[in-house]
């Protein structure tokens, strides 16, 4: 009678290292302060405490792997004028907001407040030459 291959037949172990004995290196405010309070075991924390470190172990789990795979795959833009994945009138309306909110408050050479003095007195003196020549029209 022949044999079955394992399932696990080391490729895993190659191209990953010892699968499952490698114990996440992750760290966060929340994890820190649940190891503190975990140092005489588990059992001296309530159960909603318990909870709570749990979600903090998982957030900072997946924000090593969301690291992790952002350092390997480049998400590609999206071929949208607002430059976001949404597809609905209300979010693509919030996030354009949220852009331009952006835009209008991060400082920049072209936003000093000498940009602003020039740029007033150039549309004022626009403004009175446009004034200006329709007097001279209507006389």
């Amino acid at each position: 009678m022949k044999k079955h291959k394992k399932w696990n037949d080391g490729f895993a172990e190659d191209q990953w290292g010892s699968v499952g004995s490698k114990a996440y290196d992750v760290n966060s405010a929340a994890l820190g302060k649940f190891r503190q309070l975990a140092r005489q075991g588990l059992s001296a924390l309530s159960v909603e405490e318990r909870r709570a470190y749990g979600e903090a172990v998982e957030k900072a789990v997946l924000a090593s792997q969301r690291s992790a795979l952002r350092r390997v795959y480049v998400e590609p833009r999206p071929n949208c004028a607002s430059g976001t994945w949404y597809s609905d009138g209300d979010d693509i309306a919030k996030a354009v907001r949220a852009q331009n909110k952006a835009r209008a408050t991060r400082p920049g050479p072209e936003k000093s407040e000498g940009h602003w003095i020039i740029e007033y007195d150039l549309a004022m003196k626009e403004k009175r030459a446009r004034e200006y020549s329709a007097t001279l029209m209507a006389a």
